[in-house]
């Protein structure tokens, strides 16, 4: 006698739509818990410092995680992967921009660096 699953038969797949489901709720689960942790920790840092240095009023939780929100608005974005600076996903590790930096630093850079540095000591301004 055997318990569990017959081994005869093969398994059956979770469905994609249940695999989904479960993501999301447990995605949404951790930004809840996310969301929890830095809104406290912004709270806690604003009523222990800036009452004392700026003379600011304390705050709330929500008041805490309004601050967090208005300054990823102001700052940043809520996107992944990638920097809105040039830094994104398509640079990243390729090493490209480097070598054609050092390319032209070799090529002209270099003596074009020299020349404005160079009037610069005559007491020439930079550049001309």
């Amino acid at each position: 006698m055997t318990f569990g699953p017959d081994p005869s038969t093969p398994p059956v797949p979770r469905s994609r739509a249940r695999l989904i489901l479960i993501h999301v709720v447990f995605g949404g689960a951790f930004a809840a818990a996310l969301a929890l942790i830095f809104g406290f920790a912004v709270m806690q840092l604003w009523n222990h410092l800036m009452p004392q240095i700026v003379g600011a009023r304390a705050v709330s939780y929500w008041q805490a995680v309004g601050l967090l929100v208005l300054t990823r608005l102001l700052v940043g974005s809520f996107s992944h992967g990638g920097s809105h600076h040039g830094h994104g996903r398509e640079s990243r590790g390729t090493g490209h921009s480097w070598r054609e930096y050092d390319a032209w630093w070799k090529g002209s850079g270099k003596s074009s660096f020299r020349g404005t540095s160079e009037g610069e000591e005559k007491g020439g301004q930079p550049g001309l």
